[in-house]
């Protein structure tokens, strides 16, 4: 994001880079929504549509691989549809050597369902991913955490007046101001790859990101795979001169009382390469030497 915003400008913005994900479930009517089970940034590269989410939401507590559903518009202006990302397409892992016990997987999208997503929401483009050490000389940084806690979002419910499901998620997103990361120890402690995580420490108690009082901090269930865009600041103007993607959140941990959040650096994704697995261009130089197209 390149335009010269304010800060409530960029958040409002970004508030659409992010949606939630469901799995089947729940009510039986089918005028409530699935549960909801965690939170996926939109990303676009040439003609993809993918979703970037953390690796763990795809499986129960028991280990077996859920059904994902992600909402497209209903028929109706407040009614909604859940799709299954499960049948559209396979994940794809990153196949970077330094990402190969990453907790982040990739779901490409068909055309058809990234046309519907992107009714309701925005896609990240490659101009729009950065990394965590990215500076801008004179800057204030800060890290906005930006994803979908279960607790903060009400299932949808029926319009007694259409006798249809209402829209199932809004935008409840809280906020990160912190300008120093976690040292690497941290995270070399658990194994973690340096290359591909870093870490921020929140407070247990944050300021909503729509603004007003500091409250304590939700849940966090839902927010997994959520994003995390770094904000450059000018002291002076107060303006953002730059924002990008710089992570997946992927998990927290209490530490002296301290909320401890986790990301995967998302840098990679400017080269897309980096996405495929090795299996699936295993197959497409099989499906090429067959001169299928």
């Amino acid at each position: 994001m390149s335009l010269i915003l304010t800060v409530k400008q960029t958040r409002d913005r970004l508030k659409k880079r992010v949606c939630p994900l469901f799995t089947k479930g729940g009510p039986r009517d089918g005028l409530k929504s699935p549960p909801q089970v965690g939170s996926a940034v939109l990303l676009r590269y040439d003609n993809r549509s993918i979703l970037l989410t953390a690796n763990h939401v795809r499986f129960d507590d028991a280990g077996r691989e859920r059904d994902l559903l992600i909402q497209t518009p209903g028929e109706t202006d407040d009614s909604t549809t859940f799709v299954n990302l499960k049948r559209a397409s396979r994940p794809w892992t990153i196949r970077l050597p330094e990402y190969a016990n990453a907790d982040v997987i990739c779901i490409p999208l068909p055309v058809k369902l990234a046309d519907a997503v992107g009714k309701l929401c925005d896609f990240v483009e490659p101009s729009e991913i950065g990394s965590p050490d990215d500076e801008v000389s004179g800057c204030e940084s800060r890290f906005l955490l930006i994803g979908f806690p279960v607790s903060k979002n009400e299932p949808a419910n029926k319009n007694p007046q259409t006798d249809r499901a209402r829209k199932a998620w809004g935008n409840t997103v809280f906020f990160i101001e912190t300008e120093s990361r976690l040292p690497d120890e941290y995270l070399a402690r658990d194994g973690q790859s340096l290359a591909a995580h870093f870490a921020l420490q929140g407070d247990t108690k944050m300021r909503p990101f729509s603004g007003g009082p500091v409250q304590q901090t939700p849940d966090f269930h839902g927010v997994s795979g959520g994003g995390v865009w770094k904000l450059h600041v000018d002291p002076r103007t107060r303006l953002v001169e730059r924002c990008s993607l710089v992570g997946i959140f992927i998990k927290r941990e209490p530490l002296r009382g301290k909320i401890v959040l986790t990301f995967v650096r998302s840098a990679w994704a400017n080269n897309p390469g980096a996405w495929w697995r090795d299996d699936v261009e295993q197959t497409a130089r099989v499906t090429s030497a067959k001169g299928e197209t």
